[in-house]
């Protein structure tokens, strides 16, 4: 016979939150690098611009433009790493939204609706722009738009870049409300402003130089217009997004540190015994021998 099976406890699995907080800083450290390149190709491109003729050619022109357009191209390709690396760290995180309290995984949560929220911003900011572009007449051909056209569509796309840019900013803080470094957290804040305040300032910088830009929008044979600041609000918007991401690089990999150090220790449930134990096998009882009868044999 086999005895009755007994139960034993599953062991945990392992942590899901300090995998995505790794993957969330490396992403970070990453977007900081495209920052940085796009800067230094908006100063060359502000270099290049210098340097040409009034009345330049096309030739000309596409010679100095060239080298931004190769370097935006492998700005491309690491903001698409960026998001890839972002998107899995987050995944993470949203699996282990429980493993610290009731109060990170309500934030956890709500950063999900967030990032919701976010690309359905984009998608809308996109549409909007275009509807604004075609209702302006921006692609008819041989009648040029009014200049209230071009500052509509700069005004509304630096309207949705504060929203989009609010609504990222409680994304990437959220989660960390509760791993963060104590140090670490009036900085959280204070990146969050400066990021949603960004598009404005770039913004600003952009209508101002929008009436030296106008006449080359509607001018595709002459680049008398071109101005070497062209490239300044890319400038100003790069430097002050390697700040607001180098807090939070800082910020995870501070939180990051505290979680695989055992610092925080995870409020988990108590294993449950799930599983079943066979116990070990034993040969069938042999049934008693029964005793000769007297002046007998067994039968």
């Amino acid at each position: 016979m086999y005895p009755q099976p007994y139960p034993y406890p599953t062991p945990p699995a392992p942590l899901r939150t300090p995998k995505g907080l790794g993957w969330c800083w490396k992403a970070y450290l990453i977007y900081i690098v495209a920052l940085g390149l796009s800067a230094v190709i908006a100063l060359l491109l502000y270099a290049a611009l210098a340097r040409l003729s009034p009345g330049a050619g096309f030739s000309e022109v596409l010679s100095a433009l060239l080298p931004a357009a190769i370097g935006g191209l492998a700005v491309g390709v690491l903001v698409l790493v960026v998001i890839v690396f972002y998107l899995v760290g987050f995944y993470d995180l949203y699996k282990g939204r429980g493993e610290f309290g009731p109060e990170h995984a309500r934030n956890v949560r709500l950063s999900f609706f967030l990032l919701l929220a976010a690309i359905v911003v984009f998608v809308a900011s996109f549409v909007v722009v275009l509807i604004v572009a075609l209702a302006s007449g921006l692609f008819v051909l041989g009648s040029p738009p009014s200049l209230d056209a071009y500052y509509a569509l700069t005004i509304v796309a630096i309207g949705f870049g504060i929203v989009q840019a609010a609504i990222i900013a409680a994304l990437l803080v959220l989660p960390l409300r509760v791993l963060a470094k104590p140090s670490h957290e009036r900085y959280l804040y204070v990146a969050a402003a400066v990021q949603t305040a960004t598009p404005g300032i770039a913004g600003a910088l952009s209508l101002l130089q929008l009436p030296r830009l106008i006449p080359l929008f509607q001018d595709a044979t002459g680049f008398a217009s071109l101005d070497s600041t062209i490239g300044i609000p890319t400038v100003v918007s790069s430097a002050l997004g390697m700040f607001v991401f180098a807090i939070y690089l800082v910020a995870y990999r501070g939180a990051d540190s505290r979680v695989t150090s055992g610092e925080l220790k995870p409020t988990l449930p108590p294993a449950q015994a799930a599983s079943w134990m066979p116990g070990p096998m034993v040969p069938p009882a042999q049934p008693p021998v029964q005793p000769p009868p007297p002046g007998g044999h067994a039968p």
